[in-house]
């Protein structure tokens, strides 16, 4: 017998609590959906859950979201749960983050990250866009260089940020001798 939409939806939704569904619900701007397969939500659209107070991402843990992914000015001490790939932007800015682990693993669009507490960048995504890390204390120690990192390519500009991100303690002087490592290997 062929199971109605709904009773399928409500199987699909049965590993989140009432509270997280309705939670999904209202700051998704599209469709959701827990993936069978993952059992991470999907969002085919937006998700914005700004400037609601929160301390984490309500438990709800996130595989791919279609458009933007917005959690600013909140509470959040940790991106635990925060969609593994986002095809539009994603914003976390404007919360008590001191890591960036739990971040998501690529951003096709632009990646805020201003206002935390950033001293590291261990867990950074690969970026395909445009990225703000200012201020945070990390920040100190990238901007001088900043101006050399902006003006690379996607790949160069990552890689950058991924070897920045290995550093047990960053340094100014490390830093730059990574991006002229980096600038000398685009020179090849």
């Amino acid at each position: 017998m062929i199971k109605k939409f709904r009773e399928y939806l409500n199987e699909s939704e049965g590993t989140l609590t009432q509270e997280q569904k309705n939670w999904l619900n209202i700051n998704t701007d599209g469709t959701w959906r827990v993936n069978t397969s993952t059992g991470l939500v999907d969002v085919d659209g937006h998700f914005y859950c700004s400037r609601s107070g929160l301390k984490n991402l309500m438990g709800v843990r996130f595989g791919r979201v279609s458009g933007k992914f917005f959690c600013d000015g909140n509470q959040l001490t940790s991106l635990e749960g925060a969609p593994q790939k986002v095809e539009g932007s994603f914003s976390c800015s404007n919360n008590q983050l001191t890591s960036l682990k739990g971040a998501p693993q690529e951003v096709e669009g632009i990646f805020f990250c201003s206002s935390n507490q950033l001293t590291s960048l261990k867990g950074i995504p690969f970026v395909n866009g445009d990225i703000y890390l200012d201020p945070n204390p990390i920040w100190k120690l990238i901007s001088p260089c900043w101006k050399q990192i902006e003006s690379m390519d996607t790949r160069s500009r990552n890689l950058v940020m991924q070897m920045i991100s290995q550093l047990e303690t960053p340094k100014k002087e490390d830093i730059a001798r990574i991006v002229r490592s980096v600038e000398r290997m685009d020179m090849i």
